[in-house]
């Protein structure tokens, strides 16, 4: 997708001008994702505000608070339309990261892009191995925790987790959360308890199997498939081409499961610290989690009362 492309080369060109350190990646929406946003909402398909997204993932937030700085103050190539600081205001969930979208102007050839969307999407190390934790134990257990649905006890551990990770960049704690630091962790002594959520974690480096291409290719785009039965995560080249995506049918053999994605990176290495919960690569949160665990005392009231009021919020 010629868009999303140039997006991606402006960012990464712009982390090298302003020499700031980030991974930079994009991604193409899965086309059934595409189909269903038409079928259900009336827009068109120039409309579809993240049916390309790039992502850059940044070592702390001063990098990354410098970096968009300085990107809007420059942005010539694009227009920027929208915004949304989900680090400032973090979701419900916990889900913390700054979005764009950004309108394609194109020269050209590639004018006949021009109004194409593109979401923009930056994030720190810590934030992004949160994300990458909730899609990892999703992919695993089968449920959507990322929408808000699965096993509760899961979702309110990654809430508060999202909350302890905030406090370490200096950020706000968010909605819903116990205001006192011991607290939060004792009621997270609780959830790991409950879903012995540690051991579990740390077992996924055992369980995950991998079929790679050599490292040594020299090329941009990467498949990328995990396949919950066998826990096999497979990655290939995928030699892009515009008229690949010409016709639904090719849309379609790109993406043969639900846990399949086309990605572009610089560089193979970066495949798996761009996209770890294809890998389930949990290290960063879980070594966070364990810190906090062991650094907190037992509890001494009762959590299932705080349990049972988390979910009646849940329910209104």
């Amino acid at each position: 997708m010629r868009p999303m492309h140039l997006v991606r080369a402006d960012l990464s060109g712009k982390c090298r001008k302003f020499s700031i350190q980030a991974i930079s990646a994009a991604r193409i929406k899965r086309f059934q994702s595409i189909r269903r946003k038409l079928r259900t909402t009336s827009l068109r398909l120039d409309q579809i505000q993240d049916i390309g997204g790039c992502r850059l993932i940044f070592n702390t937030i001063d990098d990354m608070n410098n970096f968009e700085d300085l990107y809007f103050s420059d942005l010539s190539k694009f227009e920027m339309i929208k915004k949304n600081d989900y680090i400032s205001f973090p979701k419900l969930d916990g889900y913390r990261s700054k979005h764009f979208v950004v309108k394609f102007i194109g020269k050209d050839e590639d004018s006949q892009h021009n109004n194409q969307r593109i979401e923009i999407q930056i994030r720190t190390k810590l934030q992004h191995a949160w994300a990458t934790a909730v899609e990892a134990v999703g992919l695993v257990r089968q449920e959507n925790l990322k929408s808000g649905e699965g096993d509760p006890n899961w979702l309110r551990l990654f809430q508060i987790m999202s909350s302890e990770l905030a406090h370490r960049e200096n950020q706000p704690v968010g909605r819903n959360l116990p205001e006192n630091e011991n607290e939060r962790r004792k009621e997270l002594l609780f959830l790991n308890k409950e879903l012995n959520a540690l051991n579990e974690l740390e077992s996924y480096r055992s369980i995950i199997k991998q079929t790679e291409v050599a490292k040594s290719m020299k090329l941009n785009f990467f498949t990328l498939e995990f396949d919950p039965c066998t826990n096999t995560v497979s990655s290939g080249p995928y030699f892009f081409k515009e008229k690949n995506f010409s016709t639904k049918s090719d849309l379609d053999r790109a993406f043969d499961s639900n846990n399949s994605v086309i990605i572009e990176i610089d560089k193979f290495s970066d495949l798996r610290k761009a996209f770890p919960n294809y890998y389930l690569d949990v290290e960063m949160f879980t070594k966070e989690l364990r810190k906090i665990i062991h650094q907190t005392t037992e509890p001494t009231f009762d959590f299932k009362i705080i349990m049972r009021d988390y979910l009646k919020r849940k329910r209104k």
